[in-house]
């Protein structure tokens, strides 16, 4: 009885098994989301930023006072790259790309014989400048 048990439960799963389909899936991606997908990705490479540093050279509620020290900031240091960011109610002014505080303070130091207020803040640098 009980080899007849084993033979009929062997033979089941012998038909279960051979009565399994095998197939395929073919997925056909709709070219609207492939498109869309591809403009996501041009945006993302076009704003890519890392974290790192900046110097802060001033920060003031007028965008005219924020020119006026960054035309001088430019007449005494030329090589440097300028960014002017309002962040709500300041405009600030803010100078290099760095990605150590270390790298930053050899601007730093060169900066405070003509800004003594100027100070490292961390910000969103831009690689490709580096």
């Amino acid at each position: 009885m009980r080899k007849m048990y084993f033979a009929m439960c062997l033979c089941l799963c012998t038909i279960v098994y051979a009565a399994a389909q095998t197939g395929q899936i073919t997925i056909v991606p709709n070219p609207q989301v492939t498109l869309l997908i591809e403009v996501h990705k041009n945006a993302n490479a076009q704003k890519l930023s890392l974290p790192g540093f900046r110097v802060q050279i001033i920060q003031d509620g007028s965008r005219e006072e924020i020119r006026k020290q960054k035309s001088v900031l430019l007449q005494k240091f030329p090589g440097v790259r300028v960014y002017e960011v309002y962040e709500q109610p300041f405009f600030k002014l803010r100078a290099g790309d760095f990605t150590n505080r270390f790298e930053a303070y050899k601007l730093l130091s060169d900066l405070k014989s003509v800004f003594p207020l100027s100070f490292i803040v961390p910000d969103k640098i831009n690689p490709a400048e580096l």
